[in-house]
């Protein structure tokens, strides 16, 4: 009995033995995602937008610490000599970054910082299709069409704030979701007045951005050529309907500064605009005396619930980051669904296109209660213009979009007509072509 028993005993230990290599070798020793215990590591970051230390630490370092405890994150603000060109020339380039699309030619490409995250995409099994298409299709501007060198961070959406109040002095309904911009100019004809010795303006608009990330998706550059392509009807037609708003007589802006910034403080610190088109999220800058509300921004009549481009900013990893599988698991981590609903809740717009973070926009803001929230998600986003052909010169996109919104300025202080203002553009974007040669 006692040789049974020991034979027994054997075979018990045997078969645990056996499964427990089993069960281990079912495990792989490493993989996307795991929380294996990992080397200490730094991952540095920078970007050419500004952000305080406070605001990194706690929108992205303290997280990246309570979730990542392996990793060290530090942050470089931008300053004197701490740019991402100070920092690409003195060899000390971040792991990660983050960049506006628009400034991605002339920002991360021409410090060399642009890095192909389709392998890691493909290790990782991220789904890219958790975004809206159309930030996806922003950098393929840059790229001709190849590559994914960025990961949604933030997006943009401009709608139309309102001055409560003016309107309830005039005796006039609020704006609603849904307007054309025929309907915003007879809104901004019927708002511009004298009353009780106030001069009021019926509409501003920070009219760069409707200039840059324009509803009909149109580019100042050739798709096909170095060269400029605002001189076209299409064109014509954007800034004639802008135009056409400043020129109500009593409701141009200041002219006696090219500067877009008395459109904003006409509205917010002088509350003597009725409305103002502007990005969402102005309101955080709002005085607590402004009473307010918001609709969606205005649109054109063959293109209903067409809003602007999505405008996205974007998480970069350099190519000379030696961590980039742990820089893509912190991206993926920031960029979850938790986070985003959180984002969502607080009324921050979110990259992730998915119904429920949507539906949970500004549910825990006791300062949107009330608010118009469906106005941020009423137009869709406009296609982002077409993608140049390989080769061309992307880099000028910014100084051709500052030419155009130059142009208007002077359409609307300088009264220069439209065909003057557009082939005076098209000539000085086809000279910086020209310089850069």
């Amino acid at each position: 009995m006692r040789k049974v028993k020991m034979v027994s005993m054997l075979s018990l230990t045997a078969v645990i033995a056996l499964s427990a290599c089993s069960s281990n070798s079912a495990q792989p020793t490493s993989s996307p995602g795991t929380e294996s215990k990992k080397e200490p590591i730094e991952l540095v970051f920078a970007t050419h937008l500004g952000m305080s230390q406070e605001t990194f630490n706690k929108e992205i370092g303290d997280p990246i610490r309570k979730k990542f405890p392996y990793i060290t994150p530090k942050y470089i603000e931008r300053g004197t000599g701490t740019n991402l060109n100070d920092l690409v020339s003195a060899g000390t380039a971040p792991d990660i970054t983050w960049f506006v699309h628009s400034s991605f030619a002339n920002t991360i490409q021409q410090l060399g910082l642009d890095y192909d995250l389709t392998d890691l995409i493909k290790k990782y099994n991220y789904d890219m299709n958790r975004y809206y298409p159309q930030a996806l299709e922003t950098l393929k501007y840059y790229t001709g069409g190849k590559g994914i060198f960025g990961i949604p961070k933030e997006i943009s959406q401009s709608v139309l704030y309102y001055n409560k109040d003016i309107f309830d002095k005039f005796g006039v309904p609020y704006p609603k979701d849904g307007m054309t911009w025929d309907d915003a100019y007879e809104l901004a004809r019927n708002m511009t007045k004298t009353v009780d010795g106030t001069a009021y303006r019926g509409m501003s608009s920070f009219y760069s951005t409707v200039l840059r990330e324009n509803q009909l998706s149109i580019s100042p550059l050739s798709p096909t050529e170095d060269k400029a392509n605002v001189n076209t009807d299409q064109w014509k037609q954007l800034l004639l309907t802008l135009d056409k708003i400043y020129k109500i007589p009593g409701n141009n802006r200041p002219t006696n500064t090219r500067s877009i910034t008395p459109e904003v403080e006409q509205f917010e610190k002088q509350l003597n605009v009725a409305t103002l088109i502007s990005g969402y999220g102005r309101q955080v800058n709002f005085p607590p005396n402004l009473n307010w509300d918001v609709v969606s921004m205005p649109t054109f009549k063959d293109k209903p619930k067409v809003g602007q481009q999505s405008s996205p900013t974007f998480w970069g990893i350099t190519p000379t980051s030696k961590h980039k599988d742990d820089a893509f698991e912190v991206i993926m981590y920031l960029m979850n669904d938790e986070r985003m609903m959180e984002n969502s809740k607080k009324g921050l717009l979110t990259p992730v296109n998915k119904p429920e973070i949507r539906k949970a926009f500004g549910t825990d803001a006791p300062e949107l209660k009330g608010k118009n929230l469906e106005a941020a998600y009423f137009n869709t986003y406009a296609p982002i213009e077409p993608a140049r052909a390989s080769g061309l010169n992307n880099a000028i996109r910014q100084d051709a979009i500052n030419i155009v919104n130059d142009a208007f300025t002077d359409m609307i202080i300088n009264n220069i007509d439209v065909n003057t203002a557009l082939r005076q553009a098209d000539e000085k974007i086809n000279q910086k072509f020209a310089e850069k040669k």
